[in-house]
């Protein structure tokens, strides 16, 4: 497993997680017990990073060229597409209808690339208005 981002689907029975280019999920047997592993989708680009679901069973997964969506039932619904790579996202906000994403680097006023830290990079915050919510009562 090639693994970094993980979410648990609308009715926590599910656990997808992120692997490479594709998306596997597993049954939740139990707490702190998962069994049927088995592949659920796979990016239409890139490797997939970091995963949020949404109110209606959504998976948004962060890739090299944005945030790929996908139907419950693993079918490719679209890209939303972010200037930058990213690797993050999360639904915020009061009615949870602001989704975030972590952009990979940052640029300072003179639009030279920002050098700090011990990756030696920076980070862009997207914020997206969407129609769509995150899940009430769930953090992520």
């Amino acid at each position: 497993m090639r693994t970094n981002g993980i979410a648990f689907s609308l009715d926590g029975k599910t656990l997808y997680v992120t692997n490479g280019d594709g998306i596997v999920a597993f049954d939740v047997a139990a707490p702190g017990r998962l069994t049927n592993r088995r592949d659920f989708a796979t990016l239409a680009m890139g490797n997939g990073d970091g995963l949020a679901v949404d109110s209606e069973g959504r998976l948004y997964v962060t890739s090299n060229p944005g945030v790929q969506v996908f139907e419950s039932t693993g079918r490719y619904l679209g890209l939303i597409p972010t200037p930058r790579s990213v690797i993050s996202a999360v639904f915020a906000g009061p009615d949870k209808n602001i989704l975030y994403v972590v952009g990979s680097g940052a640029d300072d006023a003179n639009g030279q690339p920002i050098r700090e830290g011990p990756q030696q990079t920076a980070a862009t915050i997207y914020r997206l208005p969407m129609v769509a919510h995150g899940i009430p009562g769930r953090a992520k």
